[in-house]
């Protein structure tokens, strides 16, 4: 899919505000592979899986696209130097998983859906008083930036990032990269119980400096459903750039502030779901412990 293309983000926008419906996203692609293929690697996710599992990867996004999905994202959660380095990995073998995933991805895509690079935390992103700020991280994230762009993702998507400081270097490493391709990038993070991020920043300050930076939408990801009215409380009335949600419908780890599952049938996730479409949500997907059967039903319910 090249740049040029009439299919853009831009357009993709337009087109479901016109129509009074809201964007769809993909869901989980980790958990997905990790119940398909009996357990990913702890330390990088699926950062691996583009070389590993390609055929059941590829499956995964196109069982995505087959559901309605708009977008897909590419399995580069944990496919950075960083991640690679303290895995024991071979120097370089990052780039090349990130190839990969861009290409699956683009190929499940074919002409139905946008390809967003995915650009996460460089730590832990529960535990964001590791996460790293500065020059430091600008350059870490920069190396992945500008891998998926020269690999042709048609946008960066910045997601699960908890803290204002890491928000901030992997933002400007995300324009820095996409800087004259015509490349947007979207913003999400994740946030307390509280609406405040998972660091205890303002979520409102999030919102505001993705805005100020020229983020083209702003989600809110990887928290249980029952954070979301919450956080958009905080926001969403100031909101003048178009807002998403694609919620945890997992198990809670450790560190984070629910307890035992969110799980939610696809029915229920819907109901939901349109409760925040009503409240001017314009994107909607699933995150982790998401399914496809989840897109493909709020696709049919809320969906173009």
């Amino acid at each position: 899919m090249s740049h040029e293309r009439a299919l853009t983000f831009a357009t993709l926008l337009r087109h479901a505000r016109s129509k009074g419906c809201p964007v769809i996203l993909d869901g989980a692609v980790g958990t997905e592979l990790d119940n398909r293929s009996g357990g990913l690697d702890p330390d990088l996710w699926t950062g691996l899986a583009s070389l590993n599992c390609p055929d059941l990867l590829i499956k995964i996004h196109r069982e995505y696209v087959q559901s309605g999905a708009q977008i897909i994202t590419t399995s580069t959660f944990r496919t950075t130097a960083v991640a690679f380095e303290k895995a024991g990995q071979r120097q370089g073998l990052w780039r090349k998983a990130a190839r990969a995933a861009v290409a699956l991805a683009r190929e499940a895509a074919g002409s139905e859906a946008l390809v967003a690079g995915c650009i996460a935390p460089l730590e832990d992103c529960f535990l964001p008083n590791i996460a790293p700020k500065g020059p430091t991280a600008v350059k870490m994230h920069g190396l992945l930036c500008d891998e998926l762009v020269r690999a042709g993702v048609d946008v960066l998507w910045l997601e699960t990032f908890g803290t204002l400081g890491e928000l901030e270097s992997a933002i400007s490493a995300a324009k820095e990269s996409a800087k004259g391709k015509n490349i947007p990038f979207v913003v999400g993070v994740t946030t307390a119980a509280t609406g405040t991020l998972i660091s205890g920043e303002s979520l409102l300050d999030a919102y505001r400096l993705a805005r100020r930076k020229g983020a083209a939408a702003f989600n809110i990801n990887c928290v249980p459903p029952g954070h979301v009215v919450t956080a958009l409380g905080i926001f969403l009335a100031e909101a003048d750039i178009p807002v998403g949600v694609y919620a945890n419908l997992g198990f809670a780890e450790k560190t984070q502030d629910w307890e035992g599952s969110a799980h939610m049938v696809p029915e229920a996730y819907v109901a939901l779901a349109r409760q925040w479409i009503e409240s001017g949500v314009g994107l909607i997907g699933g995150c982790c412990g998401s399914t496809p059967q989840h897109i493909q039903a709020l696709s049919q319910h809320v969906g173009l």
